[in-house]
């Protein structure tokens, strides 16, 4: 069954089990549910220019590992988020510190993981170029969702599949984006 719960990073999730109950194991960890919510963001940037324009920060950055789990209090229920650290190492537009945290809404909450659906959590030692609004001094989230993460292979871009972006929109390497926001 799923439920809907409203998180505070603007975006309305439902929340639905997606494999067996949570099981204990005999060294003592456990083996929980895979939770998939669906997200309705609250704002869209279906093209560079507006995602530029509503990003404090466009950076390119390696994610270096979990710096914390919590949970985001909402009207119905709690929602769990992950803060990631990351090492801006390329800063295309406004400013960051070097070593910054990246929340995102999803990881593990007792045993369970939870992610949005089209939204996989960060990867650390993975590289991103990411659209970034300032929530906490030195604390960001990505704007959009999966449209605000431009994943770096090497030097060439990729959009994740959910993003709203057109195809067209994302240059194939970080020269031609940074060239592109100026």
């Amino acid at each position: 069954m799923g439920r809907w719960v409203r998180a505070a990073v603007a975006i309305t999730v439902a929340v639905a089990v997606t494999t067996s109950p949570t099981l204990s194991t005999s060294a003592g960890h456990c083996v929980g549910d895979d939770v998939v919510m669906a997200a309705s963001w609250a704002d869209a940037y279906p093209t560079i220019d507006e995602m530029v324009a509503a990003a404090d920060a466009v950076v390119q950055v390696r994610v270096t590992g979990v710096a914390d789990t919590g949970l985001i209090d909402s009207d119905v229920n709690s929602v769990p988020y992950t803060d990631f650290s990351a090492r801006a190492f390329r800063i295309l537009t406004g400013r960051t510190d070097e070593d910054i945290t990246i929340r995102q809404t999803g990881g593990e909450l007792a045993c369970d993981h939870y992610v949005i659906s089209g939204d996989p959590m960060l990867q650390p030692e993975a590289e991103y170029v990411v659209f970034l609004t300032e929530f906490a001094p030195g604390q960001y989230r990505i704007n959009g969702g999966p449209t605000g993460r431009l994943m770096l292979d090497g030097e060439r871009l990729s959009q994740l599949p959910d993003s709203i972006l057109d195809p067209v929109q994302v240059p194939a390497d970080i020269t031609t984006l940074r060239d592109l926001i100026g």
